[in-house]
């Protein structure tokens, strides 16, 4: 079952729902499609244990075929693991209290977290992802609920950090918030799939990561929060002598 689990989650990351046959996993975990259809009852139940495998839960391999009452137990499953993975210490406590008690060291927390989850569960996370394109419920759930509700809660701390002068305030919250989220997705996740591989260890890549978000976000020395310059140019602070005046008549 473990590899019928794995051909499973290669297949669907790769096709999605709608164009993956069960011949399809068959030939990736080395069966013959009959063989696949005495393990696991059809492509409903498939998803589901495809589904189970990438949030690592014991698969139950007491009855087979493997089967499932109807499609709403993958989403029952599903809600189930979002509420129990889905924990944001760093965010959630900030945003959470509405105290806006941000230190400068919450960033690098925030960001950490993010990339932590995203790396450990980039699978289930490619699975849903391309899912989503073909299975409504599955969008609902997860495209317009945890991964809507994780951008607006990373708006609202970067906005909190610009109403302490932490963050610059010439950024728009929502816009810094996907575009971090897309940057730390690619550094945790999607780079591992990428044609250009990098030729860096994992700690290194994380590091950078964490880096990149503060250094996007924070408010630069000798820079005012709202990104001008904080120190004005010479010529603008002095006035000038009597010998220039007179050059410029």
């Amino acid at each position: 079952m473990h590899q019928i689990a794995e051909a499973a989650i290669t297949v669907l990351s790769q096709q999605g729902y709608r164009l993956t046959q069960m011949a399809d996993v068959a030939r990736e975990a080395g069966l013959s499609a009959g063989a696949l259809y005495s393990y696991v009852e059809g492509k409903e139940a498939l998803l589901h244990l495809a589904v189970a495998h990438a949030f690592e839960l014991k698969l139950d391999e007491s009855e087979l075929p493997y089967r499932i009452g109807s499609p709403d137990e993958t989403l029952h499953l599903l809600k189930r693991e979002f509420k129990r993975a889905a924990v944001w210490p760093v965010l959630s406590e900030n945003i959470r209290s509405g105290r806006m008690l941000l230190q400068p060291a919450d960033l690098p927390g925030v960001a950490a977290e993010l990339y932590d989850m995203m790396h450990a569960r980039r699978r289930g996370i490619w699975l849903l992802d391309r899912c989503a394109k073909d299975i409504p419920g599955i969008a609902n759930l997860y495209v317009k609920q945890v991964k809507a509700q994780y951008l607006k809660d990373l708006a609202t701390f970067i906005a909190m950090g610009q109403v302490r002068g932490l963050f610059q305030r010439d950024i728009d919250p929502p816009t810094a918030a996907r575009g971090l989220l897309e940057m730390i997705a690619w550094l945790a996740m999607h780079r591992l799939r990428d044609a250009l591989p990098l030729q860096v260890d994992e700690d290194q890549v994380r590091r950078t990561a964490v880096s990149l978000v503060g250094n996007a976000l924070r408010v630069a020395k000798g820079r005012s929060v709202d990104g001008r310059d904080g120190s004005k140019a010479e010529s603008s602070r002095t006035t000038p002598s009597p010998d220039d005046q007179g050059a410029s008549l």
